[in-house]
């Protein structure tokens, strides 16, 4: 194999390198917006959580005692 066949196949695997390295940042940016989604998705049902858990919860009725004491 002459000295310019050995830089091809050298080249050609330097660029079979990068296709994979952006291949691999490209998914890896690919999972970062599927995991902030998702972070977004249950955070909103936590919400609707916490708007629904807080609409069922019966209202306090105001304490006699304390009303007492303050009209003393």
């Amino acid at each position: 194999m002459s000295e310019a066949e050995n830089q091809e196949v050298l080249a050609e695997n330097e660029d079979v390198q990068a296709e994979e390295a952006v291949e691999e940042v490209e998914a890896a940016a690919s999972d970062e917006a599927e995991a902030e989604d998702a972070a977004e998705t249950v955070d909103a049902e936590i919400e609707e959580a916490e708007a629904e858990a807080a609409a069922a919860e019966p209202e306090e009725p105001a304490d006699a005692s304390d009303s007492e004491e303050d009209s003393l």
